[in-house]
């Protein structure tokens, strides 16, 4: 009876096991250098993970079928791009463009501050 459960437990794990699928890649900008700290989700799942100085990624997911995948880094553009989950897949490749805001102004102010020892009084 025991060899029977140890085996059911063992095919569950297995089956639980290969409904996983694993996502990876590296993130680069244009000139192909790594971005660290990157984050890679996918779009209405809690499922993502975080580049590394190689700019290297990977996590699991049970999702299935065709999901969007969000690339972010400070910056640099964020974008979208389709994956089909259910085919396998080969390391993903994200090439990120830099984002440059510019500052159309820089307002300097100053002032005093006036320290006062004098006490109020109500009349």
């Amino acid at each position: 009876m025991r060899l029977f459960f140890f085996f059911l437990l063992y095919f569950i794990n297995i089956t639980i096991l290969k409904a996983q699928t694993e996502v990876s890649g590296w993130v680069k900008d244009a000139k192909g250098h790594p971005i660290a700290g990157a984050s890679i989700s996918m779009k209405d799942s809690y499922d993502g993970g975080v580049s590394d100085s190689t700019g290297k990624f990977r996590f699991t997911t049970t999702e299935k079928g065709q999901k969007l995948i969000v690339v972010t880094a400070i910056g640099y553009k964020g974008f979208e791009q389709n994956i089909n989950l259910d085919a396998p897949l080969s390391p993903l490749n994200f090439s990120m463009k830099e984002e440059f805001d510019e500052m159309k102004a820089v307002v300097i102010t100053a002032g005093t501050f006036e320290a006062s020892d004098k006490k109020r009084t109500t009349v």
